[in-house]
């Protein structure tokens, strides 16, 4: 799924590889949740039959995302869109229903429903609104 622009992602996690303590995101609360989404999620999906202690993703991730602002944006839509899959991953529909609630109203309010509003956004931002909100709609489906 085309949740993550994959150069934005890659530069995040370079900057995790240079300072894995994440003092140099420290000011990008959903950077940082959107990594350790992305972890989280890849040790669910190993191929290892040994499920991994993934706790420590869970707590940087959820720590990130109620520490970011309540503000409507494409990031936190995406953390959201990521915290269900994961949630799917592990079978726990009850905080999966929740994220798949958050992100329903964030796709309200920024109206990703309604497909004319992209016309007047730069093409990139266009796009990746549009992939976010088809991503969330299959999830809802």
């Amino acid at each position: 799924m085309p949740i993550l622009h994959r150069q934005t992602f890659l530069r995040v996690y370079e900057q995790f590889l240079s300072e894995p303590d994440a003092r140099s995101l420290q000011g990008n609360k959903l950077a940082i949740a959107q990594l350790f989404l992305v972890f989280e999620i890849a040790a669910y999906s190993s191929s290892s039959k040994a499920r991994p202690n993934t706790t420590a993703y869970e707590l940087q991730w959820r720590k990130a995302l109620s520490g970011a602002s309540s503000v409507p944006s494409l990031a936190t839509l995406q953390c959201h869109v990521l915290a269900q899959l994961c949630y799917l991953l592990k079978a726990d529909y009850t905080h999966l229903l929740r994220h798949r609630a958050y992100a329903v109203s964030i796709c309200h309010q920024l109206g990703l429903h309604q497909g004319h509003k992209l016309n007047s956004l730069p093409p990139f931002e266009a796009e990746s609104r549009k992939k976010v909100f088809w991503c969330q709609y299959a999830l809802d489906k």
